[in-house]
């Protein structure tokens, strides 16, 4: 019977330790910052990013959506920037809009999505505003799918060295790292009343690297392409 006890006593504490290191590997780590240093991200990290909703489809059952947190800054006196943190999901997302789709095309996609919708209100704001040709966006080179392990509570995706932040999302897209940054160029003017986006530039990492972690995908520029 001890025998017993102490066997269950040490798969508990085996368990617990998998599922820690689990949600470690799913923390978010600084904001990639390339350049003008002086111009910081806002929110300043390691205060939550914004949230925005973006809706991917719709069907007659069901309208699809996402929850980007972002970041933004008027870097270096010249540059519109926003950074995208990660992307929250819903159980469904992935289906029936994403579901042959690779993580880059999909990453790339939910950008185009979120630029366009421009939650910042970067300008050109109105018909008669002049084009912006420093627009720029960034993310992580690399992405993957993660999910919360057991299913419940909200995803803790921030480094453990910082104070908890919960973003509330059981199934979502990180990037594997921040240390190599995907940084996209976009000239943004308004035609007849329409945004439109031009990418004129960008700045990706070369790989994964040697050993990506699983599920890892390089997403710089892939819609352009």
């Amino acid at each position: 019977m001890k025998t017993m006890r102490k066997f269950s006593l040490l798969l508990a504490i085996l368990i617990t330790i998998f599922a820690i290191g689990d949600i470690k590997a799913q923390y978010i780590s600084e904001p990639c910052l390339p350049d003008c240093t002086g111009s910081t991200w806002v929110p300043a990290f390691p205060n939550p990013a914004n949230e925005t909703t973006i809706i991917i489809c719709t069907d007659d059952d069901h309208t699809y959506s996402v929850k980007v947190r972002w970041r933004m800054r008027y870097a270096c006196n010249m540059y519109w920037d926003y950074y995208i943190e990660c992307i929250g999901l819903d159980i469904y997302t992935l289906a029936p809009c994403y579901n042959q789709l690779s993580t880059a095309e999909i990453i790339n996609d939910i950008t185009l999505k979120f630029i366009t919708l421009n939650p910042g209100n970067f300008p050109p704001l109105l018909p008669r505003d002049p084009c912006e040709n420093n627009w720029r966006v960034m993310k992580g080179g690399c992405w993957r799918y993660a999910e919360l392990p057991g299913g419940v509570g909200g995803g803790i995706i921030q480094p453990i060295e910082f104070e908890e932040i919960h973003y509330n999302y059981i199934w979502f897209f990180v990037p594997c790292t921040t240390s190599q940054c995907c940084l996209e160029y976009f000239t943004v003017c308004i035609v007849n009343g329409v945004r439109t986006i031009t990418n004129t530039g960008f700045l990706p990492p070369a790989n994964c690297g040697e050993n990506p972690q699983d599920g890892c995908e390089p997403t710089c520029r892939t819609i352009y392409r």
